[in-house]
C-alpha cells in the first residue's frame, strides 16, 4: 500500500480534534494513535511537519464558546444530564451533537444503574433499555427529515436505530457517516459490530479510502476469516510501521490462526514499543498459559497488576496465572472482577466458563458461556466450551448443536469437526462421525482423526479400510518412539499384514511391539515366531490367523474429554 503521508497526517489531526471536542474519546484516541503510527515524511517535510489545515472546525460565538467550555467539562465528568441542560439551546453544529450524545450516555449510564440493581432477581438484566432513547431517536429522525446532519449525527442515529433493532437502517446511517468523514472510527465500529456474515459488508456503500482497509481488517478478524484480516493489517504496516493498533491487530491474528510463537513475537514488539499499554495484553497471556509458560505469564501478571489492577485485561491475565497454577477457586474471582469492571468483557466470561467445568460446576458454566454467546454470537470458543460443557452431562444431542455452531463458524478448524464426531460416535451415528473425522483429516488433524477413522472402520468390519487408516496413522509417527496410541495400531497392522502374506511389514510391527511392555510385547514374540514358521514353510499354505482387535481405553471411540486441553481450545 503506498501513499502520501501528508494528507492522512492532516485527515487524522482533525479527526483527533474534531472528535476530542465532541466527547468521542475512544475514536480520537485511535485516530491518534495513527498520527503517531505513520510513517514521518523523508527529507525537509521531516524537519518542517506538513502544513494541516483543519477544514472542518466550526467557530463559535463568545456566548456558545462559554457555554460549550463548561458543557465540555462537565460531560468529561460524566455529569451528562447537566451537560445536556446546559445546550438546551445550542445553535451550532458542535454544540448539538454533544447535547444529545450527552443524553444517550445519560441513559446509558441509568441503563447500566438499572442493570446491576436487577442482578439477582427475576428479571433479566438484558430487557433494561436505555430510557432515552425514543425521545433522542425522535430528535434525530426530525434532524435527519430537515437535512441538518453531519457526520457524527449520522453516527449517532446509527447507534439510536440500532439499539432500537432497525438494524439496515443503521448501517444506511453508518455508511453516510464514514463516507462524509471516513476517519471516524466510532462509526466503522459501528458497521463492522452489524455485519454477522461477509455478505453483510455494504462495499458498494463505502468511501474509497484508506480508513477501510482498518474496517476490512476488524470485520474479517471478527468474522473468523483472520487470513484475509491478517493481509489488510499487513498492507497498512506499510504507511502505519509504528502504530500499535495495528502491530496489536496483527498480533490478534495471528493467534486466531494458532501461530502462538510469531503472535507472542508482535505481541512483545508492541510491549516493548509502549511498555504501558494492556489492550489485548490478555491475549498474550493465553499464549502463555497454553504454552505452559509459569514464570512469563507470572511476570506478565506482576507487571499489568502494578500498571492498574482494576483494568479487566489485568483481571483476565491474573486469572490466567491463576488456572495455569490449578488454583480454580482464585481464578474464578479475578475473571469475576473483570467482569464488575465490565460486564462486557467477552473472554472473561468465556474463561470463567472454563473454570466452572474445572470445578465440575456445570450450571455455573453453561451460564458463563450463555452470557458470551449473547455478547458475540461469533466468538466459536463460547459455543465449543458449551458443546462440551453438555458432553461431560452426557447430553450429546445438545453438545452436538453446540459444536455444530462453532464449526460453522471456524470451518478450517479440525478441533471442532473432532468434537462433532465425538458426538456421532457416541450417539451410534457412525456414518456422520465417519465423514466429520474426515472432514477433521482434510483441515489439518492427521493424527487423531486418523486413529479415529481406523477404529470406525474396524467397528464396521471395513478390515481394509481401516488397515489403510491404521498405515497412514502409524506413518505418522514412524520417526518418534511408538507410544501407548499406537499399540492397538500396530497389534492390528501385524494380524493384518500377516493374513494378507505380507511378512516383512508385519514383521516391522512385530519389532515395533516388542518396545512395549505388557500383553503386547508378547503378542509380538508370538507373532515373529509364526513368522518364522511361515518363512520356514517355503511353498505350504499359511493358516490365516485371526485379527485381534484393539482393546483399552484407546479402542473406546467416545467424544473428547474436558481436559486440559479443552482448557487450551477455549483460549484459543
Amino acid at each position: 500500500m503506498q501513499a502520501n503521508s501528508a494528507p492522512i497526517r492532516a485527515e487524522l489531526l482533525e479527526a483527533v480534534q474534531q472528535c476530542s471536542s465532541r466527547g468521542l474519546s475512544h475514536t480520537a484516541k485511535w485516530a491518534a494513535e495513527q498520527l503517531v503510527g505513520l510513517a514521518m515524511p523523508s527529507g525537509s517535510e521531516e524537519e518542517e511537519g506538513p502544513t494541516v489545515l483543519c477544514t472542518g472546525t466550526e467557530f463559535l460565538d463568545a456566548r456558545e464558546q462559554d457555554v460549550y467550555t463548561l458543557a465540555k467539562a462537565l460531560f468529561d465528568l460524566k455529569e451528562y444530564l447537566r451537560a445536556w441542560h446546559l445546550l438546551s439551546k445550542a445553535r451550532s453544529a458542535k454544540n448539538r451533537f454533544l447535547k444529545c450524545y450527552a443524553l444517550y450516555l445519560a441513559g446509558e449510564k441509568r441503563k447500566e444503574e438499572e442493570s446491576l440493581e436487577q442482578a439477582g432477581s427475576e428479571v433479566s438484566a438484558s430487557l433494561v433499555v436505555n430510557p432515552r432513547l425514543e425521545e433522542l431517536f425522535k430528535d434525530l429522525q426530525l434532524m435527519h427529515e430537515r437535512n441538518q446532519m453531519d457526520p457524527f449525527f449520522y453516527y449517532l442515529y446509527g447507534v439510536v436505530l440500532k439499539e432500537r433493532d432497525m438494524k439496515a437502517e443503521a448501517i444506511v446511517m453508518f455508511c453516510h457517516s464514514v463516507t462524509r468523514m471516513p476517519c471516524l472510527w466510532c462509526a466503522w465500529s459501528e458497521l463492522g459490530s452489524l455485519c454477522v456474515d461477509a455478505k453483510d459488508i455494504p462495499h458498494q456503500q463505502l468511501p474509497e479510502h484508506w480508513a477501510k482497509l482498518f474496517f476490512y481488517g476488524l470485520v474479517y478478524s471478527e468474522l473468523n476469516r483472520s487470513e484475509e484480516a491478517l493481509q489488510y493489517y499487513r498492507r497498512l504496516r506499510e504507511v502505519f510501521p509504528n502504530s500499535n493498533y495495528v502491530g496489536s491487530r496483527i498480533a490478534v491474528a495471528l493467534y486466531d490462526l494458532r501461530e502462538y510463537d510469531d503472535s507472542a513475537v508482535e505481541f512483545e514488539d508492541v510491549m516493548e514499543r509502549d511498555p504501558y499499554q494492556l489492550e489485548h495484553v490478555d491475549m498474550y497471556s493465553n499464549i502463555l498459559y497454553v504454552k505452559g509458560e509459569k514464570i512469563a505469564l507470572s511476570s506478565l501478571a506482576h507487571r499489568a497488576f502494578l500498571i492498574d489492577k482494576f483494568r479487566p485485561e489485568t483481571n483476565c491475565i491474573v486469572g490466567n496465572y491463576y488456572s495455569l497454577k490449578e488454583q480454580h477457586e482464585k481464578a474464578v474471582v479475578y475473571f469475576q472482577r473483570a467482569l464488575r469492571v465490565d460486564p462486557k468483557c467477552l473472554s472473561a466470561w468465556t474463561l470463567m466458563g472454563h473454570e466452572y467445568v474445572e470445578l465440575k460446576n456445570t450450571p455455573s458454566a453453561i451460564d458463563a458461556y450463555r452470557h458470551a454467546v449473547d455478547l458475540c454470537p461469533r466468538d466459536y470458543r463460547a459455543w465449543y466450551g458449551l458443546g462440551q460443557t453438555y458432553e461431560i452431562l452426557q447430553l450429546y444431542y445438545y453438545a452436538l448443536y453446540y459444536f455444530r455452531k462453532a464449526a460453522n463458524l471456524r470451518p478450517l478448524d479440525s478441533r471442532m469437526w473432532c468434537a462433532m464426531a465425538g458426538c456421532y460416535v457416541n450417539l451410534k451415528r457412525t456414518a456422520e462421525a465417519v465423514e466429520c473425522y474426515q472432514r477433521a483429516e482434510a483441515h489439518g488433524d492427521a493424527s487423531i482423526a486418523t486413529a479415529k477413522l481406523a477404529e470406525l472402520y474396524l467397528e464396521m468390519k471395513q478390515l481394509h479400510r481401516a488397515a489403510q487408516y491404521y498405515e497412514k496413522f502409524i506413518s505418522l509417527k514412524s520417526s518418534e518412539e511408538p507410544r501407548d496410541s499406537d499399540k492397538d495400531g500396530l497389534r492390528f497392522l501385524a494380524n493384518y499384514y500377516l493374513r494378507e502374506g505380507m511378512l516383512d511389514k508385519a514383521e516391522q510391527c512385530c519389532i515395533r511391539l516388542l518396545s512395549f511392555s505388557g500383553p503386547e510385547k508378547e503378542d509380538g514374540r508370538v507373532l515373529l515366531s509364526e513368522i518364522q514358521y511361515l518363512r520356514l514353510r517355503s511353498g505350504g499354505p499359511s493358516p490365516a490367523p485371526a485379527l485381534a482387535a484393539p482393546s483399552g481405553p484407546s479402542a473406546a471411540a467416545g467424544g473428547l474429554a474436558f481436559s486440559r486441553t479443552g482448557a487450551q481450545v477455549s483460549r484459543r
